[in-house]
């Protein structure tokens, strides 16, 4: 008999997170122990923990109501954990630029007021300035990365929208008219994987 495979933390971690976009439902602790552990083939009693990482990480998002916590996580959970990332590089790009400048101002007030004898200060400053540069630049790549990132994220929700919005007048058509959705996406020349066509046309 083979071994059994042994599931790692971080694993664990993202099956649980994946049931609960997949449900797209609010549960208390003890629903999420009955449920999830059953769904995910994890032990209750690890439940807890790992749904107390994922709240740490912000990936499920927790609410008191009465004496309750709810827990929940939807699917654009991660796209928000990544536009608040991308923000963060936006500030600390900023935060390197303003230093720049400092070094700047600071290293053209050594050359006016210094004699030759500090030369190797300002070396030393230019080495400074130069591995700054380096990081700014590499923050800026990570930043310009996250904003396409964001824009294509951004025009796949809309266009999961209108996808959505066509299957709700369809299926309201066909209840109206009593003709089967089958017949009326023929007619009117919708394929029946609808999302995926809009995402990948042929």
């Amino acid at each position: 008999m083979a071994p059994k495979k042994t599931v790692s933390h971080e694993e664990k971690l993202k099956l649980l997170c994946s049931w609960f976009q997949s449900t797209h439902d609010f549960y208390t602790l003890k629903e999420i122990e009955q449920k999830a552990s059953k769904a995910c083939k994890i032990p209750g009693m690890q439940v807890k923990e790992l749904v107390s990482n994922l709240v740490d990480d912000g990936l499920i998002q927790q609410e008191k109501s009465g004496t309750t916590n709810l827990y929940w996580s939807f699917i654009y959970t991660d796209k928000k954990t990544k536009i608040d990332r991308a923000k963060r590089l936006k500030h600390d790009l900023e935060s390197k630029k303003k230093q720049r400048e400092q070094l700047k101002q600071e290293m053209q007030a050594l050359q006016v007021e210094r004699s030759v004898e500090a030369v190797p200060e300002r070396v030393s400053q230019l080495r400074e300035l130069g591995s700054i540069q380096a990081e700014i630049n590499q923050l800026m790549e990570q930043n310009n990365h996250l904003q396409r990132h964001k824009e294509i994220e951004k025009l796949q929700a809309g266009i999961e929208f209108f996808a959505d919005s066509i299957e709700i007048m369809l299926s309201w058509l066909s209840e109206q008219s009593g003709i089967k959705q089958s017949e009326l996406r023929k007619e009117m020349g919708i394929p029946v994987d609808l999302e995926e066509y809009a995402l990948n046309p042929t």
